[in-house]
């Protein structure tokens, strides 16, 4: 058992990431074009650009209602490119704190879960 918020986000995070992979397998094993390489990696963006694209021109399909969906830079004026920018040290202190904060918030609800 988890005995700290970090260690059972990385539970969570591995079980997640098993889940993904698997569906991946499962895709491979049914659309074999995706067992190419280069292929495996336009699918994120083109997920992102079919995401984007329906938010975009369909906003009452927004299932989520969450108001934070452009899953790419809004303002970049494109649809479906991933940004190379470089990473800068203040967005991965951004993104460990929002990390942390995720931890906490799951630890919180990690008693019910065990009661279930």
């Amino acid at each position: 058992r988890p005995q700290n918020p970090q260690e059972y986000f990385d539970l969570r995070h591995a079980s997640a990431r098993n889940i993904i992979e698997h569906i991946f397998g499962v895709l491979k094993r049914q659309f074999s074009i995706l067992k190419a390489m280069s292929v495996q990696a336009l699918i994120p963006p083109a997920v992102c650009f079919l995401h984007n694209f329906i938010h975009t021109h369909n906003p009452t399909n927004d299932k989520d209602n969450n108001k934070d969906t452009d899953l790419l830079t809004p303002d970049n004026g494109n649809n479906g490119e991933l940004s190379y920018q470089v990473i800068l040290e203040a967005a991965c202190l951004a993104a460990n704190s929002q990390q942390d904060k995720i931890a906490q918030e799951m630890w919180v609800g990690y008693p019910a879960e065990l009661q279930k």
